[in-house]
């Protein structure tokens, strides 16, 4: 069967919103948000975040996949990219009117808070109470978020002193950067495990064909993200060079969507009838609704 990518791409454009389509409509709604939220440095933020986190997978990609040196050169290049996504995590931070603490506060409660009930639910379900009166309350996991978890994980107590600004942000985040390490998987963090994983998983799937797919996929996105980004937001003319790289990333994107393909055993024909199928059940007027997209049924993946 031979894919018919007009039909295909007709039929995206028909569950395609009017924002997306229309420029009238985008500017539009960009004005409506205006009133809500800085949304130039917000789109700012979240264009540069996954260009800039491309460019760092690229470098990544390129390492483990093509022969890349893990030298000293190459460390620092990825260094510099992260300092590249922490600027638009900062821009982030000022379009959401957040202190970068505050958002480091967020991470740590919603993950130990997570962590917590997750802990809760295994002792119920081994019969044992967590609590003397055997129940937790979602107050005592706000509560013990940042002592009970943290303690059991031997991170320190997260620091809230009225220390500098500078000198408050280092301590904070030496503290979270232990905390995020107390609850990362063993695969994430030790080789062995990792590769064991590896090796587990190779026999249910091409692991090392869908890893190279997903970075790929990753990666290449956010070189044509870069694109756009410079485009929108740095001046870069929307010429006939520029439109011509960005097509020249498309492909490139492709090409590693084909190795989802080959490690997924699964034609792109299927892929894209699997998706048609999925969207038409969404949709089931034929055109993109608001009310449809924002109340999906719980199996809508």
């Amino acid at each position: 069967m031979t894919l018919n990518f007009d039909n295909y791409t007709c039929f995206v454009n028909t569950v395609t919103s009017t924002e997306s389509k229309d420029n009238d409509a985008f500017i539009y709604r960009l004005q409506e948000l205006g009133g809500d939220v800085a949304i130039q440095r917000l789109l700012t933020a979240c264009v540069g975040i996954s260009a800039e986190s491309g460019e760092f997978m690229e470098i990544v990609k390129k390492m483990i996949f093509q022969g890349k040196p893990c030298n000293e050169d190459n460390l620092e290049h990825l260094k510099i990219e992260l300092g590249d996504i922490m600027w638009y995590v900062a821009q982030a931070c000022m379009a959401l009117e957040v202190d970068m603490d505050d958002v480091l506060d967020i991470s740590i409660k919603k993950i130990a808070a997570s962590k917590l009930k997750a802990l809760v639910l295994d002792k119920r379900y081994r019969g044992e109470d967590c609590r003397p009166e055997g129940h937790l309350r979602l107050y005592d996991c706000e509560q013990s978020a940042q002592t009970d978890i943290l303690d059991d994980a031997e991170t320190v107590e997260y620091n809230k002193s009225e220390e500098s600004k500078a000198s408050s942000m280092t301590s904070n985040f030496n503290n979270y950067t232990r905390f995020v390490n107390s609850v990362t998987s063993t695969q994430s963090k030790e080789s062995d495990a990792f590769i064991y994983r590896l090796q587990e998983l190779g026999g249910d799937v091409a692991i090392q064909r869908l890893l190279t797919a997903a970075v790929g996929i990753s990666a290449e996105g956010g070189e044509f993200m870069e694109i756009v980004k410079k485009m929108i937001f740095q001046g870069k003319p929307a010429d006939k060079d520029n439109l011509e790289h960005l097509k020249i990333e498309l492909g490139d994107v492709m090409w590693y969507v084909a190795q989802a393909c080959m490690a997924l055993d699964e034609s792109l024909e299927d892929i894209c009838d699997r998706n048609i199928d999925k969207l038409s059940k969404r949709y089931p007027e034929g055109h993109y609704s608001e009310f449809d997209s924002e109340n999906r049924k719980t199996d809508d993946r």
